[in-house]
C-alpha cells in the first residue's frame, strides 16, 4: 500500500517559504547555473563533451547526458571489479576519461567574463551574504566570480572561500575559523579553479 503522505507531498515554491524561516545554510545546485548560462545544462555539456567509444556507450545504456549519474555508475563498476579481486585499470581509465571531458566541456561551454553583467554578480553576492555557510555543486565560476566581484561593493557579510594564507592565497587546514563571515564551499572541490 502507497504512503499516503507521499501521495499529497509537494514542493512548496521558494517565494512561499523564503520568509517562514532563517536559512542559515543555502545548497546551490546546477539549476542555478543553468539559469545563468543554458549552455551549462547537461545536454549541452555532453555534446561538447570528447567522449571516448565506451564512455558514449555507457551514457546511451544509462539514456542520460548527466555526467554525475555516469560518473557515480562507473565508480560502482570499480567497486564490484575491486571486490571479485578483478583489475579496474579499465574501469578507472573510463572514469578519468569522462571527468576529464566533463572538465573540458564546461571550460567549453562557460560563460565569457565580460557577458556576465555587474548586476548578476551583485544579486548572487547579495543573496549569498544572507547566509552563514553556502554549499555548491556547480562546476562554473559563476558563484566564485559573484564573491570576488561583489567583494568591494556588497559588504554586509564578507564571503570567504578559505583560501586566504599566504603565501600565495593557499588553504590551510589550521586556520578556518569563519566568525562572522559566509562560508561558500565547493563541493566538487572547485575543479574550476
Amino acid at each position: 500500500m502507497a504512503n499516503t503522505a507521499m501521495q499529497t507531498a509537494k514542493l512548496e515554491k521558494w517565494t512561499d517559504v523564503e520568509n517562514s524561516a532563517k536559512w542559515p545554510t543555502l545548497l546551490v545546485g546546477n539549476g542555478a547555473s543553468i539559469n545563468l548560462w543554458i549552455s551549462f545544462a547537461y545536454p549541452s555539456l555532453y555534446e561538447r563533451a570528447n567522449l571516448s567509444t565506451v564512455a558514449k556507450a555507457v551514457f546511451a545504456d544509462l539514456d542520460v547526458t548527466n555526467f554525475e549519474m555516469v560518473l557515480e555508475a562507473i565508480h560502482h563498476a570499480h567497486v564490484v571489479a575491486e571486490a571479485l579481486d578483478n583489475s579496474t585499470e579499465a574501469i578507472d581509465a573510463q572514469y578519468e576519461q569522462v571527468r576529464d571531458a566533463l572538465f573540458g566541456a564546461v571550460h567549453s561551454a562557460h560563460i565569457d567574463w565580460p557577458r556576465f553583467t555587474e548586476g548578476r554578480f551583485d544579486k548572487i553576492a547579495s543573496v549569498i551574504q544572507d547566509h552563514m555557510a553556502v554549499y555548491t555543486t556547480n562546476y562554473d565560476l559563476c558563484m566564485y566570480w559573484a564573491h570576488i566581484d561583489s567583494a568591494a561593493r556588497i559588504t554586509r557579510r564578507r564571503i570567504i572561500d578559505f583560501f586566504w594564507n599566504q603565501p600565495g592565497l593557499t588553504f590551510d587546514p589550521e586556520n578556518v575559523e569563519v566568525g562572522s563571515r559566509t562560508a561558500m564551499y565547493h563541493l566538487h572541490g572547485a575543479i574550476h579553479l
